[in-house]
């Protein structure tokens, strides 16, 4: 579960904006984050929900390229997974 962290000063805020944010968060509390990685050097750049979609311009710390991405490409299977779809397409 994903717990908001308020900001470290405190900065006032609508009340639709704070709506949005608990609305926000009650969409959110089953999903599970999963690690997405740079595609030229593999290291880590952020985490993601499961259910995301669109795309992400983002800046490798490490190797400084700056990439689109979309986090539908970048997921990962489980191996029994891949053998399945494997053997499927040998049939």
């Amino acid at each position: 579960m994903f717990i908001t962290i308020p900001p470290k000063y405190n900065i006032p805020i609508s009340q639709e904006q704070e709506e949005k944010i608990r609305r926000s968060e009650k969409e959110t509390a089953g999903l599970q984050f999963r690690p997405i990685y740079c595609p030229y050097c593999k290291i880590y750049l952020f985490d993601v929900f499961e259910d995301i979609r669109g795309h992400i311009a983002v800046k490798c710390n490490k190797c400084k390229s700056i990439v689109p991405i979309n986090p539908a490409y970048f997921k990962k299977y489980s191996a029994l997974g891949r053998y399945r779809r494997k053997r499927r397409n040998l049939l």
